[in-house]
């Protein structure tokens, strides 16, 4: 059987469309829990699952996610370090969240006992998915989390001046 070409007529391929069904379709996804480092311990080389089997995987998941689609310059396992590849590949602060803007919330004290900042993106109609590590993978809930009882405190939100031009604001 002979397979007709998807290319023998103009596409274009929509980057900040399939952006935004990429996070909706990683929601219940476990593809981000885990992320292995070699550490060395005395003599040894240890591996590591250095989020603690999706018990800190935010920034793991949106920087694989912004990595995906070429908005940063690698993966990343901290909030800060994929806060400063983002602000370096031209990411900028902007006041309100718009479709496909990335979320950073501040500290809070999670199961694992620990004090993290978070990372999301936000979706719309005042709705964000992050990686949680209560599910430990990316679920929906409400943008400032007044869903689960408390808001949390937003730190910034960051947009990239390419949506504007592949949504024709430019």
């Amino acid at each position: 059987m002979k397979r007709n070409k998807l290319t023998t007529f103009p596409v274009e391929f929509l980057h900040f469309d399939t952006y935004m069904q990429t996070i909706r379709n990683s929601v219940g996804t476990m593809m981000f829990r885990n992320a292995y480092l070699l550490k060395k311990r005395g003599q040894k080389n240890v591996i590591v699952d250095a989020t603690e089997d999706g018990n800190i995987a935010c920034a793991f998941y949106v920087s694989s996610v912004l990595f995906l689609f070429g908005m940063i310059g690698e993966k990343h396992l901290t909030v800060k370090s994929t806060v400063v590849d983002m602000e370096k590949f031209g990411w900028i602060k902007i006041k309100r969240p718009r479709v496909g803007s990335v979320i950073i919330w501040g500290p809070k004290h999670q199961t694992s006992g620990r004090i993290t900042r978070h990372i999301g993106f936000y979706i719309g109609k005042r709705t964000a998915i992050s990686h949680r590590d209560d599910t430990r993978s990316p679920r929906e809930h409400h943008w400032l989390y007044k869903d689960e009882g408390e808001t949390r405190k937003v730190e910034a939100i960051y947009w990239h001046p390419y949506w504007d031009l592949c949504l024709g604001k430019i």
